[in-house]
């Protein structure tokens, strides 16, 4: 009969060495030790101490060898993956973030200004999104552009996106985050999960927006366990974790902590989503019909034989400025619990659901915080 063991396996990555520093947890203890896991003998090696230490009978070593052989290889594979990736995100965020230093000029932040007390703020950004190139979509892009705005709650939406190749659901995310502050955005095109917590400041996702690159299927239990950081994120704001470096001769535990989640903005050509993510996104789908790809078609048509320039700069850098004039207020919203009275309830995932469509209505309010009553004008002072 096979044993089952239930240990759980840590492997340091390589850091161009043969050795990395494994660690064995399992019936409230702690096995560390520094070994090639590469190498079966040294492997071997490892079991021997780990049995004796965790006070494994000699029938079931060469069970637990065995186990323990492919586990470390497995981890180490994932371990090794993980780390070129997090080298990779780094390369690939720094291309993209534009000019981290960006700033507004006196005359866009007038523009700014009048554009925040218009009646039309979110009508003229959704204007300009399609100025730059973005062809019809006008609920999908500014549903975007509100869950971007969401940055600023305590507890930002996450958007996904989901439609076939060509559907254009990449574009019209690119183009909502190039009319936010450069220094707003995070864009990765591949996020793992763990890199998160390697950031250098613990903060650094605190009022951004990361906008994800095409999401990976996720179906398979490893799959799902892969970004259950994000989620952890998304659902309390903040994380943390436990992680084994080496100090001196022995090992010691540190402590990992992110604090403040982002507004996510991310993409899928497929449905293989595991439940536990669909339950904390707001899904939505570009439009797919003939007539819609009949106006791309033209509108690309016209664009190239009228030489249009697209989203003109000074256009483009007053609606950033936006972004940067807003502040991060508490939403009270009157009308809630009526809503909440008829709000179908006849499932758990109601309760999600319902966080979402107040996010929406916080963020909305948020973006129209020059045009809302406060506290301070109800009682007649200006706020």
């Amino acid at each position: 009969m096979e044993t089952v063991f239930d240990y759980e396996i840590q492997v340091a990555p390589r850091n161009g060495r043969a050795s990395r520093l494994v660690a064995i947890k399992g019936n409230g203890q702690e096995f560390v030790e520094e070994a090639n896991v590469e190498r079966f003998s040294a492997v071997e090696k490892l079991a021997e101490k780990a049995c004796w230490f965790f006070g494994i009978s000699r029938e079931n070593k060469e069970q637990f060898l065995r186990w323990l052989y492919s586990r470390l290889k497995a981890e180490a594979e994932r371990v090794d993956a993980e780390a070129e990736q997090i080298a990779k995100n780094l390369v690939e965020q720094e291309a993209s973030e534009g000019d981290p230093d960006w700033q507004p000029s006196s005359e866009a932040i007038t523009e700014a200004e009048k554009l925040l007390a218009s009646p039309r703020l979110l009508a003229e950004v959704v204007d300009a999104i399609q100025l730059a190139g973005v062809v019809g979509e006008r609920p999908l892009i500014a549903l975007a552009y509100l869950v971007a705005t969401s940055r600023l709650l305590d507890r930002p939406l996450y958007l996904w996106v989901q439609g076939p190749p060509s559907s254009g659901k990449s574009y019209i995310l690119e183009k909502t985050v190039q009319v936010l502050p450069p220094q707003l955005v995070l864009s990765v095109t591949d996020a793992t999960a763990n890199a998160l917590f390697y950031l250098d400041d613990p903060t650094a996702l605190r009022h951004k927006v990361l906008l994800l690159g095409e999401k990976k299927r996720q179906l398979a239990e490893e799959s799902i366990d892969a970004t259950k950081a994000i989620r952890e994120l998304v659902e309390s704001g903040r994380l943390t974790k436990l992680v084994p470096v080496k100090a001196g001769d022995g090992l010691q535990t540190i402590k990992l902590e992110l604090q403040g989640a982002p507004a996510i903005l991310e993409t899928a050509s497929h449905g293989a989503i595991p439940y536990e993510d669909l339950t904390r996104m707001i899904q939505a789908w570009p439009d797919e019909s003939e007539a819609q790809t009949r106006r791309v078609i033209q509108a690309l048509a016209d664009k190239k034989a009228s030489g249009v320039a697209g989203l003109p700069e000074d256009q483009r850098d007053y609606i950033r400025a936006v972004q940067l004039l807003l502040e991060a207020r508490p939403v009270i919203i009157p009308f809630l619990p009526e809503l909440a009275e008829r709000f179908p309830s006849a499932v758990p995932d109601a309760r999600r659901a319902f966080a979402r469509l107040v996010g929406l209505i916080e963020a909305a309010a948020l973006l129209h915080q020059r045009q809302r009553a406060t506290r301070n004008r109800a009682c007649g002072r200006r706020g």
